[in-house]
């Protein structure tokens, strides 16, 4: 299923990029590129996927989407921080435990878009990343 999935998606993207596209599908491309990446380990090429969607959602006032991918950015953080911390693999093998570092979210949540969506949910992961 995984490898179909991706095949998929990649058929999707460069599809994508050839042709005009509606943001609103651009971002569901980008956001499900994110949640594939998540799903094998790879934090930093989802979080970037879902930085792609979050603006694009941002820019058509799209409030619940754009919470929703900004929620997934700042997961993609904590996870990669905690695979780091922990030196786990994407297999879910676990190495020797290095000092926790804190994971920084300030810059996702300092900024005008920061403000502009903060509320229960963006607190809520940033206690998260906190604990």
């Amino acid at each position: 299923g995984m490898a179909k999935a991706k095949a998929a998606l990649t058929a999707s993207r460069t599809c994508a990029n050839a042709i005009y596209v509606a943001p609103t599908l651009q971002a569901t491309i980008d956001s499900m590129s994110g949640t594939l990446h998540c799903e094998e380990g790879d934090y930093n090429t989802a979080h970037s996927y879902f930085l792609e969607a979050f603006e694009q959602l941002d820019q058509m006032d799209d409030r619940d989407r754009a919470v929703k991918a900004l929620k997934y950015m700042m997961l993609c953080r904590i996870l990669d921080s905690l695979t780091k911390a922990l030196k786990l693999s994407a297999a879910g093998g676990v190495g020797v435990k290095s000092d926790r570092s804190e994971v920084d979210l300030s810059g996702m949540i300092s900024g005008k878009q920061g403000v502009k969506y903060a509320g229960k949910d963006i607190e809520a992961m940033s206690a998260i990343a906190a604990a």
